[in-house]
């Protein structure tokens, strides 16, 4: 059986998606599970991994917070090394105990902690 030059392509191809598939899930669950973890427990692990840390308190309903992100999101990619970006939810009551241990009494405020 002699398979066509166009045939040989589509074969590479759907190996090459099978394999990206097999590896990329694992990266993707992780990034999604970074994503569904609270802010306390990304804290933890932040301060478990020797990294700096920069908490954006706010609400996504307060304008100045919806700029300050904005903000936060363009400093991430550059830092992300060194300091765990972390948004802490004003009206998310597991939160509660981060925004009385740092005092915060106004939105949005910054909280750095090394």
């Amino acid at each position: 059986m002699v398979i066509s030059k166009q045939g040989k392509i589509i074969v590479l191809a759907v190996l090459l998606a099978v394999v990206l598939i097999i590896v990329g899930k694992p990266m993707l669950e992780e990034a999604s599970n970074d994503e569904q973890m609270s802010a306390v427990q990304q804290i933890n692990r932040a301060q478990e991994g020797g990294l700096g840390i920069w908490l954006l308190v706010g609400s996504g309903t307060c304008s100045y917070c919806v700029e300050m992100s904005q903000i936060f999101t363009q400093l991430e990619p550059d830092y992300e090394e060194n300091i765990a970006f972390i948004k802490v939810d004003v009206y998310d009551p597991e939160n509660e105990g981060i925004l009385i241990n740092n005092d915060v009494r106004v939105i949005p405020t910054s909280i750095f902690i090394n």
